[in-house]
C-alpha cells in the first residue's frame, strides 16, 4: 500500500467516526456531511504528492483540464527539466467517486520534447456504461523501465460515457449522463474575472512579463519588384479550405479570455493579426501570413477555433510556421492543430518552433472518419517560460 493510500484510508476512518453521530441524528445533516467528506478527500488527493518516484528524467509541474467530450478528457501537462525525451511517456489513472481506479483507460499524447514544454494529452475511458470521476493521477514514465520520474495528483470531477459495451456503472457508483465538456479557463479563477457566457470566464489582463513589451516590428508590404526574387511561393495547389481567408470568422481566445481579430500588437492578453505579406525570421518574405501571439505570461496561450465542415476531398492540413523577423529573443513556442467533434478529439499536427528553426513545414493527415462532418478546428500556440517575442506566424494555413 502506497503512503498516499494509507493516508487516505486513515483520514477516511477518522472522518467516518467523527460523522457517524451526526448521520444518526438527522439524515439531511448526514447527507450534508457526506458531501463535505467527498470534498475533503478530493482536496487530499490534490495536495498530496506520491513520492515513490525515481530521480531524473523530468518533472510534472502542473496539469490543466482543457476540455473533452463523451468518453474523453483532454489535459495539458506542463513539464520541466526533461532530459531523456526519447524515453519519456505520460500515463493517467482515473479514480471513481469511491477513489477506486477506473479501467480500462487509454492515453494518447504529443511527443515529449527535451527541456521545458507543455504537452497535450487525451484520456479515453473505454469501460462499460457511464461513470463519474473524482480524481486523476498523471505520471511521467521512463518507457524503457516502466518507472515513474514524476507523478501529479489532481481533483477531476467529470462524467464520462464509456466506449465499452454495457449500460450500468459499477456497483455503488453514481450513474452519469453524457455531456460535452467546456474548456476551462487557464490562469485566474472565475471569481477574479468577468463572465462572458456559459462555461467561459474572461480573466483580467495579465501582467506584462519582463521583456514581453519589447517593440513589435512594423510589417509593411514591400514593393513586388524589390522582393519578387525573395518571395517564397506557398504552393501551387488550390486550398480546399483557406484558413487564412477564414481567420476573421474564427473565434480567438487566449489564457486571458476572448480576443478581437486584428487586435493591437501591444495587447498583453495576446493578439491575432492578418499581416498579408511579411518578412519572417529566415529573411524571406511570404504572403498570407497570420500572426498569433500568446498571452504575455509564462506558458500563456492563444487559439483560434474554426467551425466548419471538412470537405470529403480535404485530406491534409498544411502550413508553413515560423517567427517574424527579429524574434531572436523568443525561447520558442509549441504549435498544435486539433480537431474536435462529437465525442472525440484528434491531434492533426504539433511541433515546437524556436528562432533557430527558421520557417518550417507543418502538416498532418485528416483521418477519413473526420471528412464530410462538422467539426471545430483549432490552431493553438503555447508560450514557454517566457512569452517575449513569441511572434509566431502561420503562412497560408489550409486544408488541401
Amino acid at each position: 500500500m502506497t503512503p498516499l493510500w494509507a493516508l487516505v484510508r486513515q483520514f477516511a476512518t477518522w472522518l467516518a467516526v467523527l460523522f457517524v453521530p451526526f448521520a444518526l441524528a438527522a439524515s439531511a445533516a448526514g447527507q450534508q456531511k457526506q458531501t463535505s467528506f467527498e470534498e475533503l478527500l478530493k482536496r487530499l488527493l490534490r495536495e498530496q504528492q506520491d513520492q515513490q518516484t525515481v530521480a531524473g528524467g523530468g518533472t510534472i509541474k502542473e496539469v490543466r483540464v482543457r476540455g473533452g467530450t463523451g468518453a474523453n478528457v483532454e489535459l495539458e501537462v506542463q513539464l520541466t527539466g526533461v532530459t531523456q525525451p526519447d524515453r519519456a511517456k505520460l500515463d493517467v489513472t482515473l479514480y471513481s467517486l469511491k477513489l477506486q481506479p477506473l479501467a480500462p483507460v487509454s492515453v494518447t499524447h504529443d511527443p515529449v520534447p527535451a527541456g521545458d514544454s507543455t504537452v497535450a494529452l487525451q484520456v479515453t475511458y473505454a469501460g462499460q456504461g457511464n461513470v463519474a470521476t473524482s480524481a486523476a493521477r498523471v505520471a511521467l514514465i521512463d518507457s524503457s523501465s516502466g518507472k515513474a520520474w514524476s507523478r501529479f495528483q489532481m481533483a477531476l470531477t467529470r462524467q464520462l460515457s464509456g466506449t465499452g459495451t454495457g449500460t450500468a456503472a459499477a456497483a455503488g457508483e453514481r450513474v452519469a449522463q453524457s455531456f460535452d465538456l467546456v474548456p476551462e479557463p487557464v490562469g485566474d479563477t472565475g471569481a477574479a474575472g468577468v463572465s462572458t457566457g456559459p462555461g467561459l470566464v474572461r480573466a483580467p489582463a495579465a501582467a506584462v512579463a519582463a521583456g514581453a513589451s519589447r517593440a513589435h516590428p512594423t510589417v509593411i508590404a514591400a514593393p513586388v519588384t524589390a522582393e519578387a526574387a525573395r518571395l517564397h511561393p506557398v504552393g501551387a495547389a488550390i486550398p480546399v479550405v483557406d484558413l487564412y481567408g477564414l481567420a476573421s470568422q474564427a473565434s480567438w481566445s487566449s489564457t486571458a479570455g476572448a480576443l478581437p481579430f486584428n487586435g493591437p500588437d501591444n495587447d498583453s492578453r495576446g493578439f491575432v493579426r492578418a499581416l498579408g505579406r511579411a518578412r519572417l525570421i529566415d529573411g524571406a518574405t511570404y504572403d498570407s501570413v497570420l500572426e498569433t501571439h500568446p498571452s504575455w505570461i509564462a506558458y500563456g496561450s492563444i487559439q483560434g477555433s474554426y467551425q466548419l465542415t471538412i470537405p470529403v476531398s480535404a485530406t491534409r492540413f498544411v502550413s508553413k510556421v515560423g517567427l517574424l523577423e527579429g524574434a531572436s529573443s523568443s525561447d520558442g513556442v509549441v504549435v498544435k492543430v486539433v480537431l474536435r467533434g462529437a465525442g472525440a478529439i484528434q491531434m492533426v499536427a504539433t511541433r515546437q518552433i524556436r528562432p533557430s528553426d527558421g520557417v518550417v513545414e507543418l502538416s498532418g493527415n485528416i483521418p477519413e472518419s473526420w471528412r464530410g462532418r462538422p467539426v471545430t478546428l483549432e490552431l493553438r500556440v503555447g508560450a514557454g517560460v517566457s512569452a517575449q517575442q513569441d511572434w509566431l506566424t502561420w503562412v497560408a494555413p489550409a486544408l488541401r
